[in-house]
């Protein structure tokens, strides 16, 4: 099963807590891996607090990180 061989995959994932920011690392990352995908070591995490009520990023720690993995995902 090669279905994302040779291909870039990047995780974004929101969570009701800080507490869920695990759940991309040990369950995404690993089936991802498992279909041949190409993981960057960066990955992105959100909470309900990191947005507003337009459902838009307000935490520049957030488009930090986002940024982060659109250059690994581009550059690597």
């Amino acid at each position: 099963m090669g279905v994302f061989q040779s291909k870039k995959t990047g995780i974004v994932a929101t969570g009701g807590t800080e507490r869920h920011f695990l759940v991309p690392e040990y369950q995404l990352k690993p089936i991802l891996q498992f279909l041949k995908g190409t993981v960057p070591t960066t990955q992105v995490f959100a909470v309900n607090a990191h947005f507003n009520e337009n459902n838009e990023i307000i935490d520049q720690e957030v488009v930090n990180r986002i940024e982060l993995l659109a250059a690994a995902m581009i550059n690597d």
